[in-house]
Order: structure tokens, then sequence, then C-alpha cells
């Protein structure tokens, strides 16, 4: 089990793939760093971005055989970024 945050991608790669060395399974709980920073909504279309970017990179960990990847999150943030990324798309 690795528990981490999008902070350094390069270094979660790396331990996902040293952890998977010799056929080892992976649960990886992984938080998106947007949405815990205090101006995340600021700037709703970067930070809107930024998640999507965490999205793809944590879909991508989770299509690795032998991986699994638990998104850690801070829920009443999560819905308003989507709440009000809906509305600008609108």
């Amino acid at each position: 089990m690795l528990f981490t945050d999008d902070g350094d991608r390069r270094a979660v790669r790396n331990a996902v793939d040293e952890a998977r060395r010799d056929g080892g399974t992976v649960l990886l709980f992984l938080a998106p760093t947007v949405l815990f920073e205090t101006d995340a909504l600021a700037d709703l279309p970067a930070a809107y971005e930024r998640y999507r970017e965490f999205e793809r990179f944590r879909d991508d960990l989770d299509a690795v055989d032998g991986v699994t990847v638990v998104e850690v999150n801070p829920g009443e943030t999560r819905r308003a970024l989507e709440v009000d990324a809906a509305e600008l798309a609108g």
C-alpha cells in the first residue's frame, strides 16, 4: 500500500514501479494536490484543468496490471469544483 499525493508524479511512478517489481501488486491511495490547496478554487478554469490532469494520471496508473488506485479527496472541494466547472461550461 502506498499513500501519497500527485505533487511529484515521477516519484509516484517510480514508487509504483518499484512496488510492482517481481510481480507485486499495489494499492495506491492518491490525493489530488489541487484540491488541498487553500486557494484551489480561486482560478476555477486552472483548478479544473489541474484536476483533469490528475484524473488522467490516476487513470494511467490504474491501468497498470496489478495496480489499483483510490482517489483521496476533500469531497466538498471536489463537488464545488465539479459544480462550478459545469456552470462555466453550460
